[in-house]
């Protein structure tokens, strides 16, 4: 029987996804090499790199779909998925790589027999999105991931040992997902249930149009935190940007830290916390029309355009129409 072939990496450098600043400002992030590492290319992992072949990314309908039924032949375990990580280095050159990387990954993982698996990134040049997509298991990312990390996810896990991309969470349904360094915007968007924490910061638009579940931003939060809001919790223990809760139509924010101006601007209902110091509103005036605003730091000015609602400033009702 002819032995396995061994294939041998060279070092990487790899970009990781740039850091939040301030309310969720995005700047360069500095390069840092990888190791060096080896993959025993075996009859398993062959087949793998064959059904990835056929596997074409041309419109993202049905794109899925063709992944899970591509895999659905192959014997494999979570340790197959992990080597097969780090051969996508391979395949990193090819058009629709992001986006095909990151369905073919989740097909593979939600139809794997085995409930824990390991994703490597950090040895790739460039992100792959939808990592961890309509999600069941439970999933480590040894890197950073891309786009909409655990968009439609049912349940699991998902811990993301570096930064995640834009739209992370969204639509998600269940389970919980762990992010340890910063998000890029509308995290959580549409999100109607589960958990995001972000133990970094969060870009403009983080619980965007959510009907339920909570995100946590240790951070700083950016513009427009849970504006169209449905449902569910945001809370974020540092400092966020404007208009936050803006067009609430239901759900609780809560901001520990200093908010920018607009909070509440157009929103109907639900509760908004904010628990640092009042941007100024005289430049920036608040339409609200319904819900209740609590202010535990200080004020500027309150808008004298508010139709309906009630604010509260150190639990003393100070607007009540």
């Amino acid at each position: 029987m002819a032995e396995p072939k061994q294939v041998k990496r060279n070092d990487v450098r790899v970009p990781a996804l740039a850091m939040a600043k301030g309310f969720g400002r995005y700047g360069p992030m500095k390069e840092e090499a990888t190791r060096p590492f080896e993959v025993v290319e075996d009859e398993t992992l062959r087949q793998m790199k064959v059904a990835w072949g056929a596997f074409k990314v041309r419109k993202r309908i049905h794109v899925y779909t063709d992944a899970l039924r591509l895999v659905k032949p192959l014997k494999y375990s979570a340790s197959d998925v992990e080597r097969f990580s780090f051969v996508l280095a391979e395949f990193q050159h090819e058009k629709w790589f992001r986006e095909k990387a990151g369905f073919f990954l989740s097909a593979l993982i939600n139809k794997g027999k085995d409930s824990d698996y390991i994703i490597h990134t950090a040895h790739l040049g460039v992100e792959i999105d939808g990592i961890g997509h309509e999600n069941t298991k439970n999933i480590t990312v040894e890197g950073d991931a891309g786009f909409g990390v655990g968009d439609w996810m049912k349940r699991g896990t998902i811990i993301v040992n570096g930064n995640a991309g834009q739209d992370a969470a969204s639509s998600m349904d269940g389970g919980s997902i762990r992010v340890k360094g910063n998000v890029d915007k509308d995290a959580g968007r549409s999100m109607r249930g589960g958990s995001l924490i972000v133990e970094g910061d969060a870009s403009e638009g983080v619980g965007n149009a959510m009907a339920g579940g909570t995100i946590i931003v240790e951070g700083n939060a950016g513009e427009g935190a849970g504006s169209e809001m449905w449902g569910g919790n945001v809370i974020v223990n540092g400092d966020a940007g404007d208009n936050v809760g803006a067009y609430m139509r239901g759900g609780t924010i809560t901001v520990k830290g200093r908010a920018g101006a607009g909070v509440g601007s157009e929103m109907y209902s639900s509760a908004l916390t904010l628990k640092g110091d009042l941007g100024d509103l005289i430049s920036h005036p608040v339409a609200v029309t319904g819900g209740e605003i609590h202010l535990q730091g200080d004020y500027v000015s309150i808008s004298d355009i508010i139709r309906q609602g009630k604010i509260f400033h150190k639990e003393k009702l100070i607007v009540d129409k």
